[in-house]
């Protein structure tokens, strides 16, 4: 069994934490298998699983997290991942309706993780998509996110199956508010688009050049 006095040292500091790190801050032998003693360690020194094998204290929970702490663990959770879509486009204002999860792309396969701080989903794409992301550096955090441009051209490409007429009434049904775009996003919606080689995606460029002038 292990001791019943060990202590973790400076836990409420750090944003995220492996069984590995909280195994090495805890030191010592014991006869107990570090699944169990996960469990046990929730329970006493309440820490909140995050995933398989992953944590983080119930202090900085309290008193340390932020907006961008989501932001940046859903980068932690699943990598390589940037945060896009409905969240991203949240954050700009761009859509019309506050994200409940915590969307992003990824290279690797379709992922959703679910636990008490939030819903973190996680989409497939192409590797020769996976960037043109940017890296927002926010007080501790360093977040790969989307700019406007990305995240609307992420959002089309996840739903240009179901559209089946390319006019303005897209913008609309799917709760976007294309004014919000900028003079520069036009044009590089349009660099992702050739990229995409999609006749759909181009497209829509074409439909947001004509709105947007």
């Amino acid at each position: 069994m292990y001791r019943k006095h060990m202590k973790i040292n400076n836990i409420e500091e750090l944003p995220i934490l492996t069984l590995q790190e909280i195994k090495n801050s805890i030191g010592g032998e014991y006869n107990m298998p570090w699944r169990r003693i996960a469990q046990e360690l929730i329970k006493k020194w309440k820490i909140t699983p995050l995933k398989r094998w992953f944590y983080v204290s119930n202090d900085f929970l309290k008193y340390k997290q932020d907006a961008w702490y989501y932001y940046f663990l859903a980068n932690q959770l699943y990598q390589p991942s940037y945060i896009s879509w409905p969240t991203a486009l949240d954050y700009y204002g761009i859509f019309s309706e506050s994200a409940s999860w915590f969307f992003s792309v990824t290279t690797s396969k379709t992922a959703l993780y679910e636990n008490t701080i939030g819903t973190f989903r996680y989409r497939n794409i192409k590797a020769e998509l996976f960037q043109w992301y940017i890296r927002k550096k926010i007080w501790a955090y360093t977040i790969a996110f989307a700019s406007p441009a990305k995240a609307l051209f992420d959002y089309f490409w996840y739903y240009k199956e179901r559209i089946q007429i390319v006019d303005k009434k897209i913008f609309e049904s799917l709760r976007l508010n294309i004014e919000r775009l900028s003079n520069k996003d036009v044009p590089e919606f349009w660099k992702y688009c050739k990229q995409s080689k999609s006749k759909k995606m181009i497209s829509l460029y074409l439909l947001l050049k004509e709105i947007c002038g």
